[in-house]
């Protein structure tokens, strides 16, 4: 999130899960647990990263096929961009 208020910053990767915050944990009944998070993480604009995460402005996945062949797919792919600038 700090590199997206960086002038020209271009993040590359893909989308993660949006499940941030401090998680608090807490017994119901004998037994039964469940847990939520307690603060609020934000954009630096105040977008909500809750149940959306960090969205890249590339996305890129690795795929079994690369990590079998001992690839990294996303930092060839921010190699291409730097290069580039596309």
């Amino acid at each position: 999130m700090t590199l997206k208020v960086a002038p020209k910053a271009t993040v590359i990767g893909s989308q993660t899960a949006g499940s941030d915050g401090r998680s608090y944990r807490f017994e119901i009944i004998k037994g039964i647990w469940t847990s939520f998070t307690t603060y609020g993480v934000f954009y630096p604009d105040k977008k909500e990263t809750q149940r959306i995460g960090i969205v890249p402005d590339i996305e890129i996945k690795p795929t079994i096929l690369g990590i079998q062949q001992g690839k990294d797919e996303v930092l060839e792919r921010a190699i291409l961009f730097a290069k580039n600038e596309k």
